[in-house]
């Protein structure tokens, strides 16, 4: 399984679609950061003594929806890099190769999820903590600062998404083909956020029928869920004793609680049994 692992690893880190995503994520981390610059160059520097009311606004708004856009980043990398990874390589007869060698299929599966999901851990801690370094940094406001703990454990749920979605992925890649595997997961991907919103919306309607609605969608695939419990975690476990609110829709006003990150932690595990037994049943 080691040998998988670096094998998985490697090729990742090598793919062309990983360097042009790299590119994307610098050019959207230069887009975002310039946008950062001209709205905190006109309200000027905060001081704690006098803080302004329009500054914090600005910098919860630009805060989340930069965590958005890096949690959909994150999601769009673990979709693209993972597509393929069983069905893609038995149609191009890579897969015979492998399974001709003294391993089995447990092992083939499971180091190359532990490969992508490492590359995905590693490339959704640097974006988690771009985002929060340029709004410190471009604000001049020591307000984004976390407890620590707390800061581990919003890291730890924003990394969750893409390996949740490595491991449905998987599953699904043991049956399908890239294509088929790509369509299901990006509806399922978009349905989760499109859920996020609508629970939102609910809860700002006082609707509990649409906010249901939307709690449903989390259930289906708990990775917006995910991205909202990394934004309340962070709202309310500042250093500095004051609330920044969340930008409506892509905060989080009713937090996802502990029950969900278990079951998110579950769902995970579950699809990556169903992708184990599929690919072991399968004839290759």
């Amino acid at each position: 399984m080691n040998v998988i692992y670096r094998l998985t690893l490697s090729e990742g880190i090598h793919r062309r679609i990983f360097h042009l995503l790299l590119l994307m994520t610098g050019g959207f981390l230069l887009f975002y950061g310039y946008g950062l610059h001209l709205v905190y160059r006109e309200r000027g520097e905060m001081i704690l003594s006098g803080i302004n009311t329009g500054m914090i606004h600005d910098m919860s708004f630009f805060f989340t929806i930069g965590l958005f856009f890096a949690s959909f980043l994150t999601g769009i990398l673990a979709i693209l890099a993972s597509v393929g990874s069983i069905q893609g390589e038995i149609e191009s007869g890579l897969m015979y190769g492998i399974l001709s060698k003294p391993i089995s299929r447990l092992e083939v599966l499971f180091g190359k999820f532990l490969g992508n999901a490492t590359l995905f851990f590693l490339y959704g801690l640097a974006l988690f903590f771009s985002i929060i370094g340029l709004n410190r940094w471009l604000s001049g406001s020591t307000l984004l600062s976390f407890e620590t703990p707390y800061l581990i454990a919003a890291a730890l749920t924003f990394t969750l998404q893409p390996i949740i979605l490595l491991a449905v992925t998987l599953a699904l890649s043991t049956r399908l083909s890239p294509m088929g595997s790509g369509v299901v997961i990006m509806i399922l991907y978009g349905l989760s956020l499109i859920g996020g919103f609508i629970e939102q919306i609910g809860i700002e309607l006082e609707n509990p029928d649409v906010e249901r609605l939307g709690i449903l969608s989390s259930l289906i695939l708990p990775v917006d869920a995910m991205y909202r419990m990394t934004v309340s975690t962070l709202s309310n476990h500042l250093t500095v004793p004051i609330t920044i609110p969340s930008a409506p829709l892509f905060g989080s006003h009713h937090p996802p609680s502990l029950a969900m990150a278990v079951y998110a932690s579950l769902y995970m595990l579950v699809f990556l049994g169903i992708a184990a037994i599929s690919f072991r049943k399968r004839d290759v």
